[in-house]
């Protein structure tokens, strides 16, 4: 595992006890982009569909999933052992729920999902690692089968890219203090490599991906997907 998903690791050990009390506070439109990707995802909520939920953290993904598909079987896996125990804890009232704690970059998926979904993860992938990443993905669902991700996504322009930081700050300061604010930024530039949307969409398209849409923008927050 190289240096920085080493250190992404530590944070979100070092994080994930507190994670579900103060993560909302910064995240504009975090229940908004949840509820979006569950809404893009096709199926009747009756049916026994298989979703992988990619870097699960403390299952508010999964469990919302599990609202609308109570059939569903979720595979949850996350880089952080400490969010695989809280979304154990958070999801032990459901029986079709399996959990695997690794990196993404070396999984293997086991079997054909309907669904994959992925919420505040990806962004940390960049360059081929996230083109394989996005191969895999199409790779492992079954025709018809749906990519959701809500993420991150830098402005076409610098301007804009610009505007979108000066929000989230305004968000920022609703709720946290300048110590936080001053520690999530920082984070920010070491941790997170976001690319441009647009550049996301094409590379859903290399990797095979069809009828590919953006169904929720917030200024640095989307959610978008495909369909195999």
């Amino acid at each position: 595992m190289d240096r920085r998903f080493v250190v992404i690791k530590e944070h979100f050990e070092k994080a994930a006890k507190d994670f579900d009390k103060h993560f909302i506070r910064f995240a504009p439109g975090y229940e908004e982009a949840i509820e979006a990707l569950v809404s893009a995802i096709p199926f009747s909520g009756g049916g026994r569909i298989n979703v992988a939920d990619l870097g699960c953290g403390t299952g508010n993904i999964a469990a919302a999933v599990l609202k609308k598909y109570p059939n569903a079987r979720i595979s949850c896996i996350d880089l952080s052992e400490r969010m695989i125990s809280l979304a154990k804890a958070k999801l032990c009232g459901f029986k079709n729920v399996e959990f695997h704690a690794g990196d993404l970059r070396g999984y293997k998926f086991t079997r054909k999902y309907d669904a994959v979904v992925s919420s505040l993860v990806l962004h940390h992938f960049e360059g081929k690692d996230k083109e394989l990443l996005y191969k895999k993905v199409y790779g492992c669902l079954k025709k018809g089968g749906v990519f959701c991700n809500s993420d991150i996504t830098r402005g076409s322009t610098a301007y804009l890219q610009d505007m979108y930081i000066e929000k989230w700050v305004e968000f920022l300061h609703k709720g946290c203090s300048r110590a936080e604010i001053k520690n999530t930024l920082k984070n920010h530039k070491r941790e997170d490599r976001p690319a441009l949307l647009m550049d996301e969409l094409k590379a859903l398209a290399r990797a095979g991906f069809r009828d590919i849409d953006v169904v929720y923008k917030r200024y640095y927050f989307s959610v978008y997907g495909g369909v195999k």
